[in-house]
């Protein structure tokens, strides 16, 4: 499947002056972004390209995230309620 689509080219000036280029598939210019100019790039894709497993993987990998940052906010309550337990059993 050939895919085409037209990439606008948006100048970004860092913090420490240097300039960066980004392609972004809209023109944001009303909104203030610096466009400097247009480009067409047409790719292949793949003909057994299912989106539903790149989404499955990406909520895969949140899901990992979210279940780690619980688990490490569950060990932090823990050890303050045995701090606290272990006080008022002094």
């Amino acid at each position: 499947m050939k895919v085409t689509q037209t990439l606008y080219i948006r100048a970004n000036e860092r913090y420490n002056g240097k300039i960066d280029f980004d392609l972004v598939v809209a023109d944001m210019s009303e909104y203030g972004w610096l466009m400097v100019g247009t480009h067409d790039v047409t790719f292949e894709a793949p003909d057994n390209f299912d989106i539903r497993q790149i989404k499955a993987k990406a909520i895969e990998k949140e899901m990992a995230t979210v279940r780690a940052a619980f688990q490490a906010r569950i060990t932090e309550l823990q050890r303050a309620y045995n701090e606290i337990i272990a006080i008022e059993a002094e």
